[in-house]
């Protein structure tokens, strides 16, 4: 059993959401974000490489059959499209999650950036916060700072923009 006191924020193994980070520990945090987010862009460059390669060969086969040569339903003509068509869907998604991932990394070092400029203490909770495919515990939640009406008026005119030209779609 552990000796915390009833409605503590802390669970095993981790640090309490509301403790406030070191300088070293926001260091490290954005150098793995750094890491990690230079390895998702370099999987997804490798990725578009791909697909353009197939792609290119793709079209090598059309201009072939235009001019008589080759089959339209051969295993490999087909293969081949079915290679293309799934090589540029693991492009597109790896390009999303990267931008997701370097978006995190971003609001993180502007987090920590202005923590500093205004001498405030920044927690695990607020770094995580942005973090893409993952959810936030209850007790992470409860010590996010709230948002402003200002901040949360960026964020509706940012949606009513996009959605404005008619091509708002639902995710």
């Amino acid at each position: 059993m552990r000796d915390d006191p009833p409605g503590s924020d802390a669970r095993p193994g981790s640090v309490p959401a509301a403790t406030p980070l070191t300088v070293p520990e926001i260091d490290e945090i954005l150098a793995g974000l750094t890491r990690s987010s230079t390895d998702l862009v370099r999987e997804w460059q490798a990725e578009q490489r791909r697909a353009e390669e197939l792609n290119e060969r793709s079209e090598s086969e059309i201009m072939e059959r235009a001019e008589g040569q080759g089959h339209s339903y051969g295993a490999e003509s087909v293969a081949l499209s079915v290679h293309l068509r799934l090589a540029n869907s693991r492009a597109k998604e790896s390009h999303d999650a990267a931008r997701k991932f370097v978006c995190w990394w971003a609001d993180a070092a502007v987090t920590a950036w202005t923590a500093v400029v205004h001498e405030r203490q920044v927690t695990r909770a607020r770094l995580g916060a942005a973090a893409p495919e993952t959810l936030l515990a209850d007790e992470d939640m409860a010590v996010l700072p709230a948002v402003d009406a200002h901040t949360r008026g960026l964020g509706v005119r940012s949606v009513s923009r996009r959605c404005s030209n008619g091509f708002c779609q639902r995710r």
